[in-house]
């Protein structure tokens, strides 16, 4: 419900559109996905199971590519370097071709370190949350 009160003042009116919510822990995870207990990223990773022992985005069978937090390397980075190098595998490309910079697409990047770079709105919102945060503590 915090989390949904928190989304509903981001978004006034949203809670009332909810049809259906779940709260998913890492006993779920664990029971859905046989992850390492309950891990969000996928199966364990240690020394044995990184880079050339790592599962591959190739797999034993034919046209079958594997992309996701097992493969290669764990979490979000994980998870979309794996899509790149199989989609660079199937499109018979290298995966530099597919992560080039594109003005049309509405998906965009920045820095976390330094929002100078960032859209007037954002800079807008980021200033309003700073100043409520230093009210909250007065």
């Amino acid at each position: 419900n915090k989390m949904v009160n928190s989304l509903d003042q981001a978004i006034p009116g949203i809670k009332d559109k909810i049809v259906y919510k779940e709260l998913g822990t890492p006993l779920t995870n664990k029971h859905y996905i046989n992850t390492t207990e309950g891990c969000v990223y996928g199966t364990e990773k240690s020394l044995k199971h990184i880079g050339p022992n790592s599962f591959q985005f190739q797999s034993e069978i034919k046209d079958l590519y594997l992309c996701g937090a097992s493969v290669l390397s764990h979490g979000v980075a994980g998870s979309g370097y794996s899509g790149v190098q199989a989609a660079a595998k199937i499109l018979n490309c290298r995966q530099d071709d597919l992560i080039k910079a594109d003005e049309a697409q509405k998906l965009r990047i920045y820095n976390a370190e330094d929002d100078s770079d960032y859209p007037q709105w954002m800079q807008e919102k980021i200033k309003m949350k700073r100043n409520r945060t230093a009210k909250s503590k007065k």
